[in-house]
């Protein structure tokens, strides 16, 4: 039997990693999803917390977050989908949250999206709008830090 490779989950700095995320990136929102390349980069990514997802060093999925707890930016290559690797991202982009202090963090999700972010606690909030052509929906989690934890 074959050793079974799992994909590991680490925050990571932009620049090092900067052609693998924007790999990524290029292929789930510019090819895949037809967002015009000059709306998909921005001059955020410099200031932003970034988790992978890598797979014998290859960066297979990403996401980022803003130092105001903005995430955004989550894809996962097709083939890796369906894997809990979405999740493992997101998870560890609110870890590096609530470590930076912060009281709560938000994103903006594709509608088609929005179940998987509400399993993982997030609250739907606002009117439903366009980005980059495809609709949209703000959502919010709370978050509660090790010491509230602790003390409940």
């Amino acid at each position: 039997m074959s050793p079974v490779t799992i994909p590991r989950i680490k925050l990571v700095n932009f620049h090092e990693y900067q052609t693998g995320i924007m790999a990524v990136r290029r292929a789930v929102f510019v090819d895949e999803l037809g967002i015009a390349p000059d709306l998909e980069w921005d001059n955020r990514d410099n200031e932003a917390y970034y988790a992978v997802a890598l797979m014998d060093n290859e960066i297979v999925g990403t996401g980022r977050m803003q130092a105001d707890g903005e995430i955004g930016r989550i894809a996962i290559l097709p083939q890796w989908r369906r894997q809990g690797l979405g999740s493992q991202i997101l998870h560890c982009l609110i870890e590096a949250a609530v470590h930076a202090g912060q009281n709560s963090v938000y994103l903006s999700s594709q509608l088609n999206a929005v179940n998987f972010y509400v399993k993982l606690g997030f609250v739907m909030s606002g009117e439903t709008y366009l980005a980059a052509g495809i609709p949209h929906q703000h959502m919010d989690l709370a978050l509660t830090s090790n010491a509230e934890q602790a003390s409940n």
